[in-house]
């Protein structure tokens, strides 16, 4: 949402932003399930404001169409996981806590209770066919890098 009185923009969406901003790689692409709720959120003018304000590209994903696709579904992650291409955050007991949800649900999947972290992960992996060339296009900002460590970088 905009907060009219602050002039700032508020909510998850807006955190996750200025958080990959001030880790230099603001994120570019937003991928949303193309269901109800991508298609309540996209009606607000403060939305699609937000996404121009940012620069942010909505992409939506359509789940009930690819899920079970034997190229495409959600079964491409599992050599991610068998050949150790996806690398776990472990270094703290709440990084720790986070991270046993996405095992529990990868490794009870399709029969688990919940899978939304392995849909989220689907979904990323599922786009990045279609995302590769616009990534090498991203430049990182480095506003707040002192110059002579950011002249070393560009």
């Amino acid at each position: 949402d905009f907060n009219m009185n602050s002039r700032q923009w508020v909510g998850l969406m807006e955190d996750w932003w200025q958080r990959s901003k001030r880790l230099h790689f603001p994120y570019t692409h937003l991928i949303m399930e193309n269901n109800a709720a991508q298609r309540f959120l996209y009606q607000y003018d403060f939305f699609r404001n937000w996404l121009m304000a940012r620069s942010v590209n909505l992409v939506p994903h359509a789940t009930h169409r690819n899920k079970a696709d034997p190229e495409y579904g959600v079964k491409i992650l599992k050599p991610h996981y068998r050949f150790g291409r996806v690398r776990l955050p472990n270094y703290t007991s709440e990084a720790r806590k986070q991270v046993n949800y996405l095992v529990k649900e990868i490794t009870t999947w399709p029969d688990g209770s919940y899978d939304d972290n392995v849909m989220a992960h689907w979904f990323l992996e599922y786009q990045l066919q279609f995302l590769v060339d616009t990534l090498d296009e991203v430049e990182p900002i480095y506003d707040d890098i002192p110059s002579w460590i950011a002249e070393g970088i560009g």
